[in-house]
């Protein structure tokens, strides 16, 4: 996964027009997966990170809650 998020996030900053704001949602997973969003966050404005408190799990529903508290 963390191979994953770095490859999404540098195909994302090398776009011509960027976002106005780009929010990543975590879940609190352990593969440091927050640092890497939270060290690209300090160097592109429009990238957020929100961590999730609520610990959803994850089911067939997982990524429309995590929309959502990205959304809210």
């Amino acid at each position: 996964m963390k191979r994953s998020i770095v490859k999404t996030v540098d195909a994302v900053i090398k776009q011509t027009v960027l976002p106005e704001k780009w929010i990543i949602v975590s879940d609190g997973t352990t593969d440091q997966t927050d640092e890497i969003v939270a060290r690209y966050a300090s160097k592109y404005h429009f990238i957020q990170l929100v961590h999730n408190t609520k610990h959803c799990k994850r089911d067939w529903g997982f990524e429309v809650k995590a929309f959502n508290i990205g959304y809210a």
